[in-house]
């Protein structure tokens, strides 16, 4: 009697954990694109192209990548761009002073510093002169025009270095010993990148001032045009000792640029939710473009539980004229 009750309790346990299995069985989700239709609609603020979308389902979640950029299934894991050229130009003057211009700037870089604009970090980093790399044959104190510096490929530091800062540096020595500063402006300044996935587009230098040592108030300046480079003034004749130290103490100029780096994480593109579980059936789905073009459309069908997720994927390429 004993073995029997034993034997229906198994076939009874084994019993339920059969239906529990059935409870979290799903099907595997359908979805076919049998065509889409382009619409001209003028929204008041100007035409859009409106597609629509026909198709038969069986899904519980259904998202769609439109295919424009932000949203493209090839991206969906995520997206680097990686910087293929990197070009730099600017144009200079002097036309003032009495020190070799050049004795006093110089363009430089730097693949280790920390984003920290103070005068610690800045002098713990390592800076790399780049200065004879570009074009100051017409830098003088006696000439007031701006000249173009060149334009000077950078890649060779992005691929060294992988990431980099860029700067100018600025520095005035005793001007009793060495003369008056010579003042520097700079205007014009451009960078561009390639990158693989976007082509060329101009670089933000997002330049950030830092002044160190004894400086007088308003001697180096960054405006939207140009940025002014300058030492301590006063009277060789004085007899102010505040004065005297502006004169005598060294003092640095820096403008530094933000941080450029070889490869840019721009996150994983994503999709737009057009059905949920429970939602109803859905024959078609419009979706407005704001530009023509060729789209890679991809819409993901799935059927999901708390124990199984089953998907699928189906790509159309759609031309807007």
């Amino acid at each position: 009697m004993k073995q029997l009750l034993n034997i229906l309790f198994i076939c009874l346990v084994a019993s339920i954990n059969l239906s529990c299995e059935d409870e979290y069985v799903i099907d595997e989700p359908k979805f076919k694109i049998k065509n889409y239709k382009v619409e001209d609609v003028d929204t008041g603020d100007g035409i859009v192209k409106k597609v629509t979308f026909n198709f038969d389902e069986e899904a519980d979640i259904i998202s769609f990548y439109s295919g424009e950029e932000g949203a493209e299934f090839k991206y969906r894991e995520g997206k680097v761009a990686s910087i293929e050229s990197v070009d730099f130009s600017f144009a200079s003057r002097c036309g003032y002073g009495e020190q070799d211009p050049l004795s006093q700037f110089s363009v430089v870089a730097s693949p280790d510093f920390n984003g920290n604009y103070n005068e610690e970090n800045i002098h713990a980093a390592t800076w790399i002169d780049i200065t004879d790399r570009f074009d100051f044959s017409m830098l003088t104190v006696d000439n007031t025009n701006y000249d173009s510096s060149g334009q000077v490929d950078l890649q060779d530091l992005m691929d060294t270095y992988g990431s980099f800062y860029l700067a100018f540096r600025y520095i005035t020595p005793n001007q009793f010993e060495n003369g008056i500063y010579a003042a520097i402006r700079l205007q014009g300044w451009r960078m561009y990148s390639e990158t693989d996935l976007f082509g060329l587009a101009e670089v933000d230098l997002d330049w950030g001032l830092v002044e160190i040592g004894n400086y007088r108030s308003g001697r180096n300046v960054i405006s939207s045009s140009t940025i002014t480079l300058r030492g301590n003034h006063g009277s060789f004749t004085t007899i102010n000792e505040e004065e005297i130290a502006w004169l005598t103490d060294e003092t640095e100029a820096w403008v530094i640029s933000q941080k450029f780096e070889k490869k840019m994480d721009l996150g994983a593109d994503s999709s737009l939710p057009i059905k949920g579980v429970g939602d109803a059936k859905l024959t078609s789905f419009v979706h407005e473009y704001s530009d023509s073009g060729e789209y890679e459309v991809t819409f993901l069908a799935a059927n999901a539980n708390i124990e199984n997720y089953k998907k699928i994927y189906k790509t159309i390429t759609v031309v807007i004229p």
